[in-house]
């Protein structure tokens, strides 16, 4: 697929063509259209230095089958994805027909006018045989079928969120994990509170359409219609909310990490950011009257990494590689060592520092820094060299080694026996504190000849120690803007991909098992 019209340029539709954006390699070419072309325009500058997709805008009134019949021919697109009012479903399957193109939509059809008598007379036949009587339904365009059919083209219809996303969650469900299901509920839930009594990104005349008339379901082969709001549910279910906190001062601080919360149990996880600049200290928790603290239990598995920037997550949620760094989008949770934690459901300790590197720090103008990540990994903070780090307190089953970049920056880089004696020093002092644990050392995906040229010595002086292991090279594992965030580190997704080419090597290397679920 190469080049896609997109009719419509409302909330919905900007959140659809934004994801279009971000694989400009599927998604080539496209042009938006809708009634406001400066809707269209306004979008696309907002999305020019975003994306390589290449971006036209056109106008157009759905509503008249032979303004997008022209639009269509003049732009001569692959697919036409609709995601403008429902009402204008047909006649943009009408012109799609016409031109002999693909369509798409994410709403099914229902008519701007429920009063009309042509229109009332076959929703009314067809609500005695269905046996319910919704405004808005498949039966309309699902006639369209054999017409396309007949002309070798394919619509794909309900391809939004609910419906879309949530038949396809349910469809797997029934395929790969239960035997029988007795019950869907589909569940639109958040986590957070916009402030206001009603707000929407849909059309409101639909939305407050959808409350107010009669419900029905699907059982036992027909439809059931029930009055308006006339079934209750309550569910108790695990959600997600996340607070960045930014503490730089010295002084005591009491801070709010969660309000507004429903009666149950809550897990709270709070998490220190890598950059060691400071000292973070919890002097107690105070909850609401009849709230009470309980421990999570120690998970049964520990993995340790010792890295840089990379580790720590610098530009991890950076929406794009020219973004200078900020606080705010350095985000842990989202680096490789975070996300290789949860797939093996292990506890971790990150002892990472951006700039740091085995032997000389980023921008350092000697071979040797004076405070390199040897000193550093048997210390707490670095603005107290004094504290010894406590590794008495866990035994990790397996320690990550990801450190290299910095020392080979810029021009002064050290040489392969200071860089290799260090690296050595380094599992030396690991193996003093943890024993023959598995150490896993990693040549890091940006890693430039001078490095890569180290590794193999480094394999050569740790042969006899067979607790030592050597990741896979990944230098081909980032290969585009796409994985990158701020100042060209990887952002969410590529380091998503780095942790699943480590995912594998862990698993061989512990024996675990490789679970059948997403890295995230």
């Amino acid at each position: 697929m190469s080049k896609v019209l997109i009719i419509g340029c409302g909330g919905v539709a900007s959140v659809a063509i934004h994801k279009c954006c971000q694989v400009p390699e599927v998604f080539t070419d496209i042009c938006i259209a809708s009634r406001t072309k400066s809707k269209c325009d306004k979008l696309a500058a907002e999305l020019a230095p975003k994306t390589t997709t290449n971006i036209t805008t056109a106008q157009v009134d759905a509503d008249h089958v032979d303004e997008v019949i022209a639009l269509i021919k003049s732009y001569q697109p692959d697919l036409v994805m609709n995601i403008a009012l429902p009402y204008q479903d047909l006649t943009i399957m009408d012109a799609c027909l016409a031109c002999g193109v693909n369509y798409m939509d994410t709403a099914n059809y229902e008519p701007e006018n429920t009063d009309d008598p042509a229109w009332r007379a076959i929703y009314e036949k067809r609500c005695k045989e269905a046996g319910f009587s919704a405004y808005f339904d498949y039966s309309w365009q699902w006639a369209y079928a054999k017409k396309f059919e007949e002309a070798g083209l394919t619509a794909l219809l309900g391809s939004g969120f609910d419906p879309g996303v949530t038949q396809a969650y349910c469809a797997y469900a029934k395929k790969h994990e239960f035997d029988t299901i007795d019950t869907i509920d589909i569940l639109d839930c958040n986590g957070g509170d916009h402030g206001y009594a009603f707000a929407t990104n849909f059309n409101p005349e639909i939305n407050l359409r959808e409350v107010s008339a009669p419900g029905s379901y699907w059982e036992n082969g027909h439809w059931v219609e029930i009055p308006a709001m006339s079934i209750k549910r309550e569910y108790d279910f695990d959600g997600e909310w996340t607070q960045k906190i930014f503490a730089d001062s010295l002084s005591h601080q009491r801070i709010v990490l969660a309000e507004k919360l429903g009666k149950g149990t809550h897990r709270l996880r709070l998490q220190r950011a890598c950059e060691g600049n400071g000292i973070t200290t919890i002097h107690g928790f105070y909850g609401a009257k009849g709230a009470r603290l309980k421990a999570v239990e120690r998970k049964s598995r520990m993995i340790e990494i010792f890295g840089d920037s990379y580790t720590c997550g610098y530009g991890s949620d950076s929406p794009t590689q020219n973004e200078h760094f900020k606080i705010e989008t350095e985000n842990v949770d989202h680096a490789y060592g975070c996300l290789i934690a949860r797939y093996f459901d292990t506890d971790y300790a990150i002892q990472a520092h951006s700039g740091q590197g085995m032997v000389r720090n980023y921008g350092d103008k000697k071979q040797r820094s004076d405070y390199s990540m040897l000193d550093r990994h048997t210390k707490v903070y670095d603005n107290d060299k004094t504290v010894e780090y406590d590794f008495k307190a866990y035994r990790p089953d397996i320690v990550l080694i990801n450190l290299g970049t910095n020392d080979f920056s810029r021009e002064v880089t050290p040489t392969p026996d200071q860089y290799v004696g260090n690296y050595v020093k380094m599992i030396k002092s690991l193996r003093s504190h943890y024993g023959n644990v598995p150490i896993l050392c990693i040549m890091p995906h940006s890693a430039r000849k001078y490095l890569q040229a180290c590794f193999p010595i480094l394999r050569e002086r740790c042969y006899d120690d067979k607790q030592v292991y050597f990741a896979e090279p990944m230098l081909e594992v980032l290969r585009d803007g796409r994985d990158y965030g701020a100042d060209g580190h990887p952002n969410y997704q590529g380091h998503r991909k780095i942790a699943m080419k480590l995912i594998p090597q862990i698993s061989r290397i512990m024996d675990w098992k490789m679970e059948d679920k997403i890295v995230k």
